[in-house]
């Protein structure tokens, strides 16, 4: 008899456990397209636009921003590009290993809108593989780029279909 009574207050935990348990998901499982490196959390990144007005409050900060990808890196997918709202777009590069090889790359074909996690930094004033500027010379791919990059520990593109 005491077992019938402890059943009904058992049942409802296991229910509402379960259904916790089936809301709490992974931040990209809502969202369609594909992941590459590290998880990236989808649920509040900045715009570039945002991003571009705290630069020095977020300088070798985590960050997480969002945008459209304007450029990928031909050679292997080690670098892209966002669109930033200024003629100079957001260079994004791709982490490295202590061996200095890429922890991730993107497939070369890769556009859309992006949402990228990783280190925000000052680029040194030297020669780095990577988009041209509109003042630049577009036959020349190794520019100076004395701006902000950020170094991508994870990427995640929606639906390149869409």
């Amino acid at each position: 008899m005491h077992t019938f009574r402890l059943m009904g207050p058992l049942l409802a935990a296991l229910l509402f456990c379960t259904a916790i348990a089936g809301c709490a998901s992974d931040t990209e499982s809502a969202a369609t397209g594909q992941h590459f490196g590290t998880p990236v959390d989808l649920n509040a990144p900045m715009s570039t636009v945002d991003m571009i007005q705290q630069l020095d409050a977020l300088d070798g900060q985590t960050i997480v921003v969002e945008g459209r990808i304007t450029q990928v890196c031909q050679n292997k997918g080690c670098w892209l590009a966002l669109d930033n709202g200024t003629a100079s777009p957001l260079r994004v590069d791709v982490a490295r290993t202590e061996q200095d090889a890429y922890v991730f790359t993107v497939p070369t074909e890769t556009h859309g809108w992006a949402v990228v996690q990783g280190v925000l930094g000052r680029m040194e004033n030297e020669a780095v593989h990577g988009p041209a500027r509109e003042t630049d010379s577009p036959a020349s791919n190794f520019l100076p780029v004395p701006d902000y990059h950020i170094v991508a520990s994870g990427v995640y593109v929606f639906d390149m279909d869409t």
